[in-house]
C-alpha cells in the first residue's frame, strides 16, 4: 500500500512530539498530564492500528494474487482432465460427467487505496482464459515465423 496519508502522518508526528522526542511544552497540572498520557496512548494506538491495517491489506492482496494463480492452475488441470475424459468417451466407455469442472467465480478480493487514504475492499476480475489466449498468440506468431522462413 502507499504511505500513510498526510493526515495520519501528522498524527504520527504529534505522537512523536508527545513521546518526548522533541522539546516538550512546560509542565501543566496533574489532570493535564493524565489527559496528555491518555491522548498519547490513543494516538500511539491509532498509529499502530494504521500500520497493522496497511500490513493486513498487503497480506490480503498477496493472498489474492496467490488465489488467482491457483484458480488459473485449477483451470489448466481441469482442461487436461476434460481432454482425457473426452478420450475415454471416444473409446465408447460410459462416462456420466460431461465437464469435470465449471468456473463460475471469476473475481478475487483486493484492497485498493483511495486518494483520501481510505482503504476499499473490491472484487478484482480474474481472466481465467488469459493463458489460452497467450498460447494461441505465441502459436500464431511461431507459425508465421515458420512460414516466412520456408518462403525465403
Amino acid at each position: 500500500m502507499r504511505e500513510l496519508p498526510a493526515a495520519f502522518q501528522s498524527i504520527q508526528a504529534n505522537s512523536t512530539h508527545l513521546n518526548g522526542h522533541q522539546k516538550a511544552p512546560p509542565a501543566k497540572p496533574f489532570t493535564s498530564k493524565c489527559n496528555k498520557m491518555s491522548q498519547e496512548i490513543l494516538q500511539q494506538r491509532l498509529v499502530n492500528g494504521l500500520k497493522s491495517l496497511d500490513v493486513q491489506a498487503e497480506r490480503l492482496n498477496q493472498l489474492s494474487n496467490e488465489l488467482e494463480a491457483a484458480m488459473i492452475e485449477l483451470k489448466a488441470i481441469a482442461t487436461e482432465v476434460n481432454r482425457d475424459l473426452r478420450a475415454v468417451q471416444a473409446t465408447g466407455q460410459a462416462c456420466f460427467v460431461s465437464k469435470i469442472c465449471e468456473f463460475v467465480a471469476d473475481v478475487v478480493p483486493y484492497v485498493v487505496q483511495k486518494p483520501s487514504g481510505s482503504l476499499v475492499l473490491i472484487l478484482r476480475p480474474v481472466d481465467l482464459f488469459k493463458p489460452e489466449r497467450e498460447a494461441a498468440l505465441i502459436a500464431q506468431f511461431l507459425r508465421r515465423l515458420g512460414s516466412r522462413k520456408r518462403a525465403s
